[in-house]
């Protein structure tokens, strides 16, 4: 890691998400308690507890905020976990770029880092990083994540409408598989199928 180039890259950020087994490292770059200029939202995830956060957001709390996880009664493979969570995030509060980001509530992204550890949690049920969107419809997969966040376990959530077929559904969630759908190439494979 090159510490120059890493504090740039963390001052220009507006959300970063981090795993509390490099928080040392953060701490030794002087970053984790800074309050830069461009940084709204600070994450940092804590495994099987869930993770914390704390923003500058004008409409947030101030201070660290715990979001717990979601219980998963078969999990396959935590495989990408992380990534859907990061993943989930950034579409509930980036697709509207850094000024409808700044706008963002306390509901909001209270809503958004729950739906974002729920997505985590769903991912958990599959082998691969990848596997649960070979499966799921992006409606099954909403009605998947809405369902864990009300309370249900990632196991109550199958639905089997929700399966489809590897030909079916995944340009929703796949560019990849939509770019090459339109070359005839047909989608991914899932992986270790």
């Amino acid at each position: 890691m090159n510490p120059p180039w890493f504090k740039e890259a963390w001052e220009l950020s507006h959300i970063v998400k981090y795993s509390h087994e490099r928080l040392r490292e953060i701490a030794e770059f002087g970053l984790g308690q800074t309050q830069s200029s461009g940084l709204l939202i600070e994450i940092e995830t804590i495994g099987a507890e869930g993770l914390r956060y704390r923003s500058r957001l004008p409409q947030a709390l101030s201070g660290w905020v715990s979001v717990g996880s979601y219980s998963v009664s078969d999990i396959k493979d935590t495989s990408g976990a992380g990534d859907w969570c990061t993943a989930g995030l950034l579409n509930a509060l980036a697709t509207k770029g850094a000024v409808g980001l700044a706008r963002t509530n306390q509901s909001e992204l209270q809503a958004a880092l729950e739906n974002a550890q729920a997505l985590a949690a769903w991912n958990c049920r599959f082998e691969g990083a990848r596997g649960g969107m070979y499966h799921y419809t992006r409606a099954k997969l909403s009605a998947a994540v809405k369902r864990i966040v009300r309370g249900a376990t990632s196991s109550s959530s199958v639905d089997v409408d929700g399966v489809v077929k590897h030909s079916e559904d995944l340009t929703e969630l796949c560019h990849a598989c939509n770019e090459q759908r339109q070359l005839g190439e047909g989608p991914h494979q899932p992986i270790g199928n």
